[in-house]
């Protein structure tokens, strides 16, 4: 999704002066990058006798060149690599974080390898900046072979590092809590971190007592637990879940205390109103749908934004009758009516049920698709209306609007062609992500306005169009690899940079829609 250019690169290394300025000014400690041993092609005719290997692939992309962290170029280029930054950057980031993930894998090492390349690491940091501090994402070691032989290649790895002046991010433990199998990572201190949430993915949804359940076993367990982290992709989404988990670190995460009364008070200082408002009944209501189940999203609650599949089920994203209740009568507190937040919360909850109206129409047509005869047109129309009114909802907030995402992106350009690429890779990022019939396709899925309407309720209408094609025909024919064609066919069209217009609006009104719809 390139090539970058130069004055890309620039005005982004001149926006990073800025952000370690004001991170400093509040007193916080930026972490940057350590060399971790990915190196272009290109090293590797520069230097021919230096010990080099295939690293893994991700996805869909091309594995990485890695040079050996036991080779002596390794420690030339890593001290190299901190020294410029200190540099460019200045004393005060001491922190140094080097994801070597994608470099193992497939290479064949003599026994005691990963541990002196550990090491060699370690040491090419504190060569560079004597005060320097390795942090080690827990991430890294999400790959099998790590684990493997219980997790033996893991345990050398964090055999090379001293305990002191390195810290490890269990960077999802609340999915995959990894300092729990490892024996609190041997010793070193680490932080929990919480994921939560891939690509900045939408949807309301989560798990504050299991949050709080497993920072009280960390605690509990005599390891080396120095503080709580959020680790999601991306922000914009699910606020209730990010204050409440580093609320732990201060209110304690001790048995007796109130998960109940910490949700009265956050409520209460999100709209500015005292803990007895007959908004906080309400929002129980909505913490014990959705916050207190599953830790990621899963694709069956938001259908809408995912590519269409015959006789997916929907069941999961249908909300319950209770919920409907609490929406009507949230909708309804005039004296909120001017706090930005409520208004906010009223648009992404309406989505919410809007998306749950969606579902009880594709499970209608679920229902038909298994019946002797097709015949589903008085659905796909309510289909669409539905769609409609969730892109007007959407529409509501610049914060979920795609146009403003662009306009933001378009910001940094500097010719047309870079304005261009620009918002060809805005709208790439939220939709294939990156190559067609990508295994990360709709990975970053966003209920958007203009994305709604213009990518993912135009691959519905494909679906709609093709099963209106077999009218009378039997559910059973219906072929999911014809419909997957006609489906490629647009997603390809982004790719190519046959991308409408977008619009970014303040002109949006959550009120008038509600009144329109609710009288």
């Amino acid at each position: 999704m390139g090539p970058i250019t130069i004055d890309f690169i620039e005005s982004q290394h001149e926006l990073q002066k800025k952000i370690l300025a004001r991170m400093r000014s509040f007193g916080m400690q930026p972490v940057l990058p350590a060399f971790a041993g990915h190196v272009p092609t290109a090293l590797l005719f520069r230097h021919p006798k230096a010990s080099f290997a295939k690293g893994q692939p991700w996805e869909d992309f091309e594995a990485p060149l890695f040079l050996a962290g036991d080779d002596p170029l390794f420690a030339r280029i890593a001290t190299a690599f901190v020294q410029a930054q200190r540099k460019a950057y200045g004393w005060s980031a001491h922190f140094y974080s080097a994801d070597s993930n994608g470099g193992w894998g497939e290479t064949q090492r003599a026994p005691g390898y990963i541990e002196a390349a550990a090491a060699a690491l370690y040491s090419a940091v504190k060569k560079g900046d004597p005060y320097g501090k390795l942090l080690v994402q827990g991430s890294m070691f999400e790959d099998d072979w790590w684990r493997a032989d219980n997790y033996n290649a893991m345990n050398e790895y964090l055999r090379g590092l001293p305990t002191s002046d390195v810290l490890v991010i269990d960077v999802a433990s609340d999915i995959d809590p990894l300092a729990a199998k490892t024996s609190g990572f041997k010793g070193h201190p680490y932080v929990l971190g919480l994921l939560h949430n891939f690509g900045g993915r939408s949807g309301m949804y989560g798990n504050l007592d299991l949050y709080k359940q497993q920072a009280q076993a960390a605690l509990g367990s005599g390891h080396a637990v120095v503080g709580l982290g959020i680790t999601m992709e991306a922000p914009g989404q699910n606020p209730i879940v990010y204050d409440f988990y580093l609320d732990l670190a201060w209110t304690g995460t001790g048995a007796e205390e109130d998960t109940d009364a910490w949700i009265d008070e956050w409520v209460a200082s999100r709209y500015a109103v005292a803990t007895d408002h007959a908004v906080i009944k309400v929002w129980r209501v909505f913490v014990n749908e959705f916050y207190n189940g599953e830790v990621e999203q899963h694709t069956d609650k938001w259908m809408l934004l995912s590519r269409p599949k015959l006789f997916e089920s929907c069941v999961g994203g249908i909300v319950s009758s209770s919920v409907l209740v609490a929406w009507q009568e949230f909708v309804d507190f005039s004296d909120l009516q001017h706090i930005v937040n409520w208004r906010r919360d009223v648009a992404a909850i309406t989505n919410i049920i809007m998306q749950s109206f969606f579902c009880r129409q594709l499970e209608a047509i679920n229902q038909r698709l298994k019946s002797d005869w097709l015949d589903v047109e008085d659905v796909l129309d309510l289909m669409d209306e539905v769609v409609a009114k969730i892109e007007t909802v959407l529409a509501t907030d610049e914060n979920t609007q795609l146009g403003c995402w662009i306009d933001d992106a378009e910001q940094w350009a500097q010719s047309t062609d870079e304005a261009r690429a620009l918002r060809w890779n805005m709208a790439v990022q939220v939709t294939t992500w990156s190559f067609p019939d990508s295994q990360l396709q709709d990975y970053a899925k966003k209920a958007w306005a203009g994305l709604t309407e213009k990518y993912y309720a135009k691959r519905w209408q494909l679906y709609a169009q093709f099963l209106r094609s077999k009218a009378g025909s039997s559910g059973e024919m219906l072929d999911q690899m014809e419909l997957n064609g006609e489906l490629r066919t647009f997603e390809r069209g982004w790719l190519k940079g046959e991308l409408p217009d977008f619009s970014c609006s303040d002109d949006g009104d959550i009120l008038k829609f509600l009144k329109q719809e609710l009288g």
